[in-house]
């Protein structure tokens, strides 16, 4: 239910499960909603992808995504249906075919960490079809050990469950150049800075707001920093009138979205100098394993699954939540000591070749599908 050029984490998470299977000679079909600049984006994906036109009105959604999907399984008689994301797990849960076609579900975070136990209304609803998906599953995809602990204190059979992470697929950055002088020519203010680059959808899970007042504390002592905030949304606005009163002036600069996986959004990770996301309830978090390819230290804070991606003291540093003035100084940390700010950055590259890459991805995917479509 989310899927490129969309710009957001499951979407980049199914992306790379879907190249990385063809890779392994899996023949792959993908369903997803209508979005932006989806033609063009489709026509470069090197497999298929059938898209249907979704409402915004979600209850409406969940129908319109439950006709297309039974059309699909009745069409492409699939050896095996695989939802990424939550909602998309609940649109299987809706569906009666699951004795026929082996299914495999995800968990991705705040699907499990956030609505599972909630006792709302309009949530308890949507955990109905979500629970049914995973009763009928023949194995559940967890982004984090951490995901995977908070499901089954809450009755999911862990039995079904695999850990399986986001992956940074290095086969988009072959063609990829950081065109220098193109990029300083654009954004001149960044040119000979040091560069903390946030990366997030702006909302207040992910708490850029205590990004900006981290290193607005750094203003007297570090001349030469600037913050760069990519994403947009609902909290736009208000973090743009915190760099104001913080008194950060032209050295914050809002970008708004880009596409994931784009030119774009690599200059900005290769001109940075440090990542910094303090982000809570976390899965685990794409944009760190996105960070960690392009050598960039992190620094978050400690919760949810992001301690299973930066490893703290080793490829970046990990803060006490909402905590700003902890925060501050272990972005101080990594300001002053450039060497070892290098250091963690290059380790960082290394844990996401060897832990976080897609061929690690297709082949732990590759591997449960095998056992999944031949009932082992």
């Amino acid at each position: 239910m989310t899927f490129p050029p969309t710009a957001v984490g499951t979407g980049a998470y199914a992306y790379a499960l879907a190249g990385g299977l063809v890779r392994h000679g899996v023949e792959i079909q993908v369903l997803a909603p209508q979005a932006a600049g989806a033609a063009a984006f489709d026509q470069q994906a090197g497999f298929s992808v059938e898209r249907f036109n979704a409402s915004a009105f979600v209850p409406w959604r969940y129908v319109q995504a439950r006709g297309q999907l039974a059309k699909a399984v009745r069409r492409f008689k699939p050896d095996c249906v695989w939802a990424t994301n939550g909602m998309s797990t609940r649109v299987v849960g809706l569906l009666d075919c699951w004795g026929d076609v082996p299914l495999i579900t995800s968990m991705r975070g705040s699907d499990v960490t956030a609505r599972l136990a909630s006792q709302s209304v309009s949530n308890r609803l949507e955990n109905m079809p979500q629970r049914r998906a995973y009763e009928h599953s023949a194995a559940i995809a967890s982004v984090s050990r951490f995901v995977r602990g908070v499901a089954t204190a809450q009755g999911i059979n862990g039995e079904k469950i695999f850990v399986h992470p986001p992956a940074f697929d290095a086969v988009h950055t072959k063609k990829y150049h950081f065109n220098r002088e193109k990029f300083y020519a654009q954004y001149p203010q960044l040119k000979n800075r040091q560069v903390v680059l946030s990366v997030a959808r702006l909302v207040k899970q992910k708490r850029v707001d205590k990004a900006l007042g981290a290193s607005g504390r750094m203003i007297k002592e570090f001349p030469d920093l600037v913050h760069v905030v990519v994403g947009a949304g609902p909290e736009l606005g208000e973090l743009e009138r915190i760099a104001y009163e913080l008194g950060w002036g032209e050295r914050v600069l809002f970008t708004g979205a880009m596409a994931p996986m784009s030119s774009e959004i690599f200059d900005f990770y290769s001109a940075a100098d440090i990542f910094v996301l303090p982000s809570v309830r976390e899965g685990m978090g794409n944009v760190f394993v996105e960070a960690g390819a392009f050598a960039l230290p992190c620094l978050a804070v400690a919760d949810g699954g992001v301690p299973e991606v930066v490893a703290d003291g080793e490829t970046g540093l990990l803060a006490r939540v909402d905590d700003v003035e902890d925060m501050s100084a272990k972005l101080r940390q990594l300001l002053k000591n450039r060497e070892r700010t290098q250091k963690m950055g290059e380790k960082a590259r290394e844990r996401v070749t060897s832990q976080f890459s897609s061929q690690a991805m297709a082949e732990r995917a590759v591997e449960v599908l095998e056992r999944v479509a031949t009932g082992g």
